[in-house]
């Protein structure tokens, strides 16, 4: 997931964000991929989104995954993995949307007892 800037692109920081964007209740956790919509925070200009992840969960080796919406591997994605319990454990990641603004994402099974995402920020066309 590597970025190379162009003539006319730009980052659009989004500052101190008074709360997180998404929390635990947005996220279907079956352990299926689902469309994550940040088109009304980012716009139809983004093309990579730069968000910080956190998470806690009561056990070990759970995964939230994320992937640029309409791929079909799990090789090029971005991961917050649970290695211990009871511990929050934080990843900020960069992530390309598709072009309604929309990212993938995938959830072990029940697993997370709290989320907090946070769009940090983003590249403009």
């Amino acid at each position: 997931m590597f970025f190379t800037r162009r003539a006319g692109e730009r980052y659009k920081n989004r500052g101190d964000n008074a709360d997180y964007d998404f929390t635990a209740g947005a996220f279907t956790r079956d352990g299926n991929w689902h469309e994550l919509d940040l088109s009304s925070i980012v716009g139809a200009k983004a093309q990579l989104v730069h968000l910080r992840l956190m998470g806690k969960y009561n056990a070990a080796d759970v995964e939230l995954k994320f992937r640029t919406n309409g791929n079909t591997n799990e090789t090029n994605i971005a991961m917050l993995r649970i290695l211990v319990a009871d511990i929050y454990n934080a990843v900020d990641i960069e992530l390309y949307t598709d072009v309604d603004g929309k990212v993938e994402y995938k959830g072990t099974a029940g697993a997370f007892s709290e989320i907090y995402l946070s769009v940090r920020g983003w590249f403009e066309r």
